[in-house]
């Protein structure tokens, strides 16, 4: 499949929304394993809220990346070397980001169960 360039912005915004999604859910989680902590001061409970911080600030530096993409986008004529050399191709980002988010939606449905 050929990316040109409207179609590599219209994927990057779309992996953008979706790790926007994804930081949303892991702040509802945060919140809910430090009200889980507090009523019980369980180890592994402090351990799901610094494993959910750390996937908060992966979430953070990668919507943040995307942003400075879509803000400054690369030259058509530069995409097929960001593609091959780099190996950022929107679909193959895009797809990471819909399965985590799919995880943690039901990460949090058996959090919140």
């Amino acid at each position: 499949m050929k990316i040109t360039g409207g179609n590599f912005i219209q994927l990057t915004e779309i992996t953008y929304y979706v790790s926007a999604g994804n930081i949303v859910l892991l702040l509802v989680l945060l919140v809910s394993y430090i009200q889980i902590y507090n009523k019980i001061k369980s180890n592994f409970t402090l351990g799901l809220i610094v494993f959910t911080v750390a996937l908060l600030m992966q979430s953070f530096s990668r919507a943040i990346m995307l942003l400075l993409i879509i803000a400054n986008p690369p030259p058509e004529h530069f995409q097929p070397i960001i593609f091959n050399i780099l190996g950022y191709n929107p679909i193959y980002v895009v797809i990471p980001d819909v399965l985590e988010f799919i995880a943690l939606s039901i990460l949090l449905y058996f959090t919140r169960e």
